[in-house]
């Protein structure tokens, strides 16, 4: 029952770290949104002040391209956090089911560990009351 007690604690140890790793991943892909989010601001807001002068109109295509090239390879981080995201979920649900079939196993083995130790103490009971029985028995008759 030892290893059992000490698989389950392995196993709980593995679903935090699987938890916090996950955690980790969606909290990434969150500031991916709003950084992508960001971009879409600062080229909408450096659109309109294109039109102020030769020079803001010349520099924000630069600017534009740059922004388009580092919000695209943002979107396609995201998309590749997605699938890590997903693989990370379908990890911690199956750490979760093979805890919990070594939580039910545990359990078990603790049942039967009790029920084998009721069975022990009653006979122990069943035995001294034979015993009893029998004293009275010949006290009666002798």
């Amino acid at each position: 029952m030892k290893k059992l007690t000490a698989l389950v604690r392995l196993h709980k140890w593995r679903i935090d770290e699987s938890t916090r790793n996950l955690a980790d991943l969606e909290a990434m892909a969150a500031r991916f949104r709003q950084d992508i989010e960001a971009i879409a601001n600062r080229l909408a807001m450096e659109a309109r002040h294109a039109g102020d002068s030769v020079e803001s109109a010349a520099s924000y295509s630069n600017f534009m391209r740059a922004e388009m090239t580092r919000r695209a390879t943002m979107e396609h981080s995201l998309v590749d956090l997605g699938v890590e995201i997903r693989e990370a979920r379908a990890k911690l649900a199956a750490a979760f089911r093979e805890l919990k079939s070594y939580e039910i196993t545990l359990d078990r083995k603790r049942q039967q560990a009790a029920r084998l130790s009721d069975r022990r103490q009653q006979s122990v009971l069943d035995e001294i009351g034979h015993i009893r029985h029998r004293a009275q028995t010949s006290e009666n008759f002798g």
